[in-house]
């Protein structure tokens, strides 16, 4: 059903702003939300510095209770780069009431010292996933900070708030609108539909003459789901012990993100300007895209392998694990289903569960996950004669 929406989308390209083929690159900014830097993020800043016109640098983060927290940024990496640096201020979106003048002078503060670290801000961006409720307060937050700033305003925002009428206060502060088409709204759902990237686009620019970028999705999710079956929590960037009754693996496909990066460049939105990519992949990040498939689905070459399922048999006769083995640096995404046949007991693991069928086994995941390049993973055993085979 997803994939049909999406090539409904691509067929009705023409409705996005202009109908002539404008095609053109899109720019690419990328997240740095690491809280801390490490040798992986550094070789992966380097590694990939070609492929951005900016880096947006998560700098201190207001959490839940009005804390303000600074995050330990290398500027000395940073600068490595020759790149240019937003810096970006998160605000908990659970925070209803916060104290303005401690915000207000927390950002000024960071910013002090960004530039006394040698880094002068190309920018500066808030990023706060509120209520639509509290835009209005919102739009007031900005106005207080555009007086306190003389660098580039950008907000990140939610397509939940195209509709809301405050939404139009917030945009007249800014400079720049980052807008997020991607996020866990059910498990159902997942994280990622191109189609409604392509349409919340769409109606961006029609919405403001202000210039706007896509963050789009390099990332998997898990989601914990408790006895009756709603979200409990979402695990991201770090492990969380949640003592959810049930967890389901969330990924973004390389190739619906590719296929709508694609249509965004040959028939761009009115006031497109680029994509912001959250978040930056490393090495050390599971969760993310390998830095080799983030490369493919921006300059548009294969953005996929192709993981081969084996039976590897192990030292105990008539036993064997079923495999996924990943030889290429771009990664794959793990199959839904894998067959087995010729056998007479299995089992899943590793986000596989297994059912007894007429002519064999099936092992089947609930949500998406990546496989990194070059890596393997047994997904399950079974106990099989001569001639089992899987598929």
């Amino acid at each position: 059903m997803r994939r049909f929406a999406l090539l409904t989308a691509l067929a009705l390209t023409g409705l996005l702003a202009g109908s002539a083929d404008l095609s053109r690159p899109l720019v690419n900014d990328a997240y740095i939300w690491q809280r801390i830097w490490t040798p992986s993020l550094r070789a992966a800043m380097s590694e990939s510095r070609d492929l951005v016109q900016s880096w947006r640098v998560l700098a201190a983060e207001a959490d839940a209770t009005g804390m303000f927290r600074l995050i330990k940024v290398d500027h000395q990496a940073l600068g490595g780069t020759g790149k240019p640096a937003i810096a970006v201020f998160r605000i908990d979106g659970q925070l209803a009431r916060w104290d303005e003048a401690v915000l207000l002078d927390g950002i000024a503060a960071t910013l002090a010292d960004w530039k006394q670290a040698g880094t002068t801000p190309a920018g500066v961006e808030i990023d706060y996933d509120c209520a639509t409720a509290r835009l209005g307060d919102y739009a007031q937050f900005l106005f207080a900070l555009r007086q306190r700033i003389s660098s580039r305003l950008s907000i990140t925002a939610l397509p939940t708030w195209l509709e809301a009428r405050a939404f139009r206060d917030v945009l007249r502060p800014i400079d720049e609108v980052v807008l997020q088409v991607h996020s866990v709204q059910s498990p159902e759902e997942g994280l990622f539909t191109g189609a409604e990237a392509l349409d919340w686009a769409r109606r961006m620019g029609a919405l403001t003459g202000k210039p706007f970028r896509l963050a789009l999705a390099d990332y998997g999710s898990r989601i914990s789901l408790g006895q009756d079956g709603r979200i409990f929590s979402i695990e991201s960037e770090t492990p969380k012990l949640t003592g959810a009754a049930f967890g389901r693996d969330l990924t973004v496909d390389p190739r619906e993100v590719a296929e709508t990066v694609r249509t965004l460049e040959r028939r761009p939105p009115g006031n497109l300007t680029g994509i912001v990519w959250f978040r930056l992949p490393t090495d050390a990040d599971r969760r993310t895209w390998s830095l080799a498939t983030w490369r493919a689905v921006i300059d548009g070459s294969s953005a996929q392998a192709k993981a081969t399922i084996e039976l590897r048999a192990s030292e105990t006769a008539g036993l064997f694990y079923v495999t996924l083995a990943n030889t290429e640096r771009r990664d794959a995404v793990m199959p839904a289903r894998i067959r087995v046949n010729g056998c007479e007991a299995a089992d899943g693991a590793n986000g596989y569960g297994v059912e007894r069928t007429a002519d064999g086994w099936t092992f089947e995941r609930a949500g998406g996950a990546i496989l990194k390049g070059q890596k393997n993973m047994v997904v399950g055993w079974a106990r099989c004669i001569e001639g089992a085979h899987a598929s």
